[in-house]
């Protein structure tokens, strides 16, 4: 599914491609009706249990070996000239400061129970709640990082909205916040397509077709919504 997909006149249709090296979920979907709340279930994925004392342990020793070395500089015991390297070690430093501060946003990703929320009315993310009137285009688009060894690709999923659409933000998002930049006027990064626990090739298409599709809307609250998710091409 590269490109634009097949859409009929007035439908929403999927645009962009991800390109670059990907490894995507293979997980299901699954039906909800916890708390009242009737729908089916996109799970995400939960960090690996090694994620966090990789990042502490990692990002402390680049932090502790930049603070080391400036500490030697500033008091003699290095070089005269071993100011020089203060330079690229800053940038380690500054890796391991970035490695540290993601700590707390990879404990809460490890936390069980994470997912999007499909009902008759909206897309229910972990931050954003978006009704299916207001989105007119599903994006697919990829960041490339070239690498001497392999290039390193971001893969992100998103939604154009109508220009009156009426967003409800559940919780800050900065990471949304700084994304959506990247898309056209009212434009809406919606995620890493990679922190999904379903194919977001799969999830891209059900929500192109639940947007396009107002019929099809109240079958989420049913057993049957879990089949328009599961395979959304074959309720074209």
């Amino acid at each position: 599914m590269n490109g634009v997909s097949e859409a009929a006149p007035g439908s929403v249709p999927v645009v962009g491609e991800w390109k670059g090296a990907r490894r995507f979920a293979k997980g299901e979907p699954s039906t909800s009706n916890d708390d009242g709340a009737h729908g089916v279930v996109v799970p995400l994925r939960q960090a690996a249990w090694y994620a966090v004392p990789l990042l502490a342990v990692v990002g402390l020793a680049l932090v502790g070996g930049f603070v080391a070395a400036a500490v030697a500089v500033v008091t003699g015991h290095a070089r005269p000239w071993a100011w020089l390297g203060l330079l690229p070690l800053s940038l380690f430093g500054a890796l391991g400061a970035f490695m540290v501060g993601a700590i707390p946003a990879t404990v809460r990703s490890m936390q069980p129970g994470r997912r999007w929320l499909l009902t008759p009315d909206a897309l229910i993310t972990t931050n954003l709640t978006v009704r299916w009137d207001d989105i007119v285009t599903v994006r697919r688009r990829s960041v490339q990082y070239p690498s001497r060894i392999r290039p390193r690709s971001s893969h992100y999923l998103g939604v154009t909205l109508r220009n009156d659409a009426d967003v409800t933000e559940i919780t800050e998002s900065r990471f949304a916040a700084a994304l959506s930049a990247k898309l056209p006027k009212r434009g809406l990064t919606l995620c890493d397509a990679n922190t999904l626990g379903v194919d977001p090739e799969q999830v891209a298409a059900a929500i192109a077709l639940l947007a396009s599709r107002p019929e099809l809307r109240p079958l989420l609250a049913e057993p049957a919504g879990l089949q328009l998710v599961s395979d959304p091409e074959a309720a074209r």
